[in-house]
């Protein structure tokens, strides 16, 4: 009955009140003082239950604040999210079965930024991670729900929507057609255009003839609008281009990106099309302004670096006393491109580039291995750091480093 049961000491590990997750047959919950984990695990065979504490690997980077919650992400990769008292956010890949255990660090773009709540909703498809975000932006405090962003490895995503910033939006800016008519001046006519007052704005002729009065390859700026039509202009807030003859159906293009007003006063990574462009400050009506009309698809938001650091290689077999360099390093990479290398002071970018790509033109993901010389490393440096150089993933599934001992 409800009053008749029996409680079992199964651990002497102490357990905060912050709830603990589930993972197959395993209770893992943060212990008291909230910078270990422990794993409480069941054994059918024995019909017993087990401790172990597996934070070690991960104690570096929990030690300076507390565990404050913990989460489950068990698609598409098996993933324990954990949020820290000082904001932080660190994530431990988990596999008991194979006895795999990794930790990291996630950095969110910005200015004091701090991940205030995290939660999962399961989909049919994938399981989403979710944040409340603290950021300051402009000068003032700002909250903002975000959620972790498809991985290209799931093939659930076109490659002009991958999205490798923070705070993203993705935006089509793709151009409609549009017809004239004379009323007071030129007046457009274009259903849902989607454009604001001073948007910047071109031209094409895709069927008939255009006004007299307008021009391929020239800057108008978009005025007096509704929802269904607006008037241009050569000037932002200039005079409206009066009516000319034209005759058809027509298109126009933009290179204004709009409704980004939670960046405001923001640098900020943008990516279109497969490609990188230079990044842009949010202007005060939440405008992004690109250097071309080339772009439809957009991904707008906040730069991050993603970092991985080798440790010191090992000593050789019976060597004890020696000195040590870096020689060289080989990488094996997969669908990936913006990669840069850094050891000591410097710093080199792995070029996927080559003089037979066109400028302008996306290249495509490289799979295959990169070799890089560090002759130039020294004897005092021991480690280097491979980061993601760019709104582009990067997936390194093997490195090896050569290194040259020598001396006492």
């Amino acid at each position: 009955t409800p009053y008749r049961f029996t409680i079992n000491k199964e651990s002497t590990f102490s357990a905060t009140d912050i709830p603990p997750i589930v993972v197959s047959n395993t209770v893992i919950y943060p212990q008291i003082g909230g910078k270990d984990v422990q794993s409480l695990i069941f054994e059918g065979d024995k019909e017993q239950w087990f401790s172990s504490k597996i934070s070690l690997k991960g104690y570096d980077i929990i030690r300076s604040s507390e565990i404050k919650k913990m989460v489950w992400q068990e698609r598409p990769n098996n993933i324990i999210w954990l949020m820290m008292d000082d904001g932080r956010l660190l994530s431990l890949s988990y596999d008991r079965q194979t006895n795999f255990q990794a930790w990291a660090e996630h950095t969110l773009a910005g200015t004091d930024v701090k991940v205030t709540d995290i939660n999962i909703i399961p989909t049919a498809s994938h399981d989403q991670l979710w944040f409340q975000v603290e950021r300051t932006i402009n000068g003032s405090t700002k909250y903002y729900v975000e959620t972790l962003g498809r991985f290209p490895k799931e093939g659930e995503l076109d490659r002009n929507d991958y999205i490798f910033s923070d705070s993203a939006l993705t935006k089509s800016i793709a151009g409609k057609t549009f017809t004239v008519t004379s009323s007071s001046g030129l007046l457009v006519t274009c259903v849902a255009h989607g454009l604001i007052d001073t948007q910047i704005i071109e031209v094409t002729n895709s069927g008939g003839t255009l006004p007299n009065t307008l021009a391929t390859d020239t800057n108008y700026y978009v005025k007096l609008v509704n929802a269904d039509t607006f008037r241009l202009a050569l000037t932002s807030g200039g005079t409206s281009i009066a009516y000319h003859a034209g005759s058809g159906t027509h298109s126009w293009r933009t290179k204004v990106i709009n409704s980004h007003t939670h960046l405001v006063g923001e640098t900020v990574q943008i990516y279109y099309g497969g490609m990188q462009h230079v990044n842009k400050v949010v202007a005060s009506n939440g405008t992004v302004s690109l250097d071309h009309f080339q772009a439809t698809d957009t991904v707008v938001g906040l730069a991050y670096e993603g970092e991985l650091e080798t440790l010191e290689p090992s000593a050789p077999d019976n060597q004890y006393s020696y000195s040590k360099r870096l020689l060289n390093l080989q990488l094996l990479i997969e669908d990936s491109l913006g990669i840069k290398i850094e050891y000591n002071s410097l710093s080199e970018e792995i070029l996927f580039r080559s003089m037979l790509n066109q400028m302008g033109v996306k290249i495509d993901l490289f799979s295959g291995k990169k070799s890089l010389s560090l002759s130039g490393i020294g004897w005092e440096t021991h480690n280097l750091k491979i980061i993601s150089n760019g709104p582009f993933p990067m997936q390194i599934n093997a490195l090896v480093i050569e290194a040259e001992t020598g001396g006492t």
